[in-house]
């Protein structure tokens, strides 16, 4: 008695993927194609084999794994989800934005620091960016624990985050992170009541974040540090030195 798979095509199926499948039953696009086709027609136990067909096929196809991957998530496999949602983010940037709105939606009350976003400089400094922006604050106070933790944040990267909060006015927290930085970077690190002013003698070049000097770069001025803050009027042009500013937050 002849048998068949799951994953053959039924004889009512749509007559274009059984002739795709059956030119080429090795080419995972095909089968993932399917697997989209078959959930839209609610047949959901043949569109999971279907897909898992198509991930065995290719393991390492990033466009075939992130149409499983949302049929994971979509279909409450949000563990298998992940796993492949960590594996395309070791591979590749090209699909962050999508895995990270995926991550984000479908992860809620889930692990995804570790499981869906790899324990790789590359991608956590990505998921920062992103989560910077499109995040909760608390989801970017638990992403920046979970880097630091893990070393994965630079200084570019705490800069980024950092002024992503503050633009966002999360003040205390982006004091609290840039602070945190400081201290694991070398610096005091405390974080003080009342105002915070860094630098207050000029003595180091501007770090980039908000809590420190900004001064303007101007051709025709000459910005030295060796006793403080020195500048010399090269005497090209009259100029009209301002901008020189610092941000401080108070908490009564």
């Amino acid at each position: 008695m002849e048998q068949t798979s799951e994953l053959a095509v039924p004889a009512a199926g749509p007559a274009s993927f059984a002739s795709a499948i059956n030119e080429d039953a090795s080419d995972p696009y095909v089968w993932a194609a399917y697997a989209d086709s078959l959930a839209a027609d609610g047949d959901v136990a043949k569109a999971r084999g279907a897909i898992d067909h198509a991930v065995n096929l290719g393991p390492h196809l990033p466009p075939v794994l992130i149409r499983a991957a949302y049929f994971d998530f979509t279909h409450g496999r949000y563990d298998r989800g992940a796993a492949l949602a960590n594996h395309i983010l070791g591979e590749t940037s090209a699909f962050d934005p999508l895995l990270f709105s995926y991550l984000q939606y479908f992860g809620q009350g889930s692990e995804i620091l570790g499981v869906g976003i790899p324990a790789a400089k590359r991608p956590a400094q990505a998921w920062a960016a992103w989560i910077g922006t499109n995040g909760s604050e608390d989801e970017a106070r638990k992403t920046w624990g979970w880097m630091m933790q893990n070393h994965l944040m630079d200084q570019p990267a705490a800069l980024d985050l950092t002024w992503k909060l503050w633009r966002r006015q999360f003040f205390r927290s982006a004091r609290g992170l840039w602070s945190d930085w400081l201290g694991n970077a070398g610096g005091d690190g405390e974080v003080p009541t009342g105002q915070l002013i860094f630098n207050n003698r000029f003595e180091d070049t501007p770090n980039g974040s908000p809590f420190d000097w900004s001064i303007p770069r101007l051709a025709s001025i000459e910005v030295l540090r060796e006793h403080g803050l020195e500048l010399h009027f090269l005497g090209r042009e009259n100029v009209k030195l301002d901008g020189i500013r610092q941000s401080t937050t108070y908490y009564r």
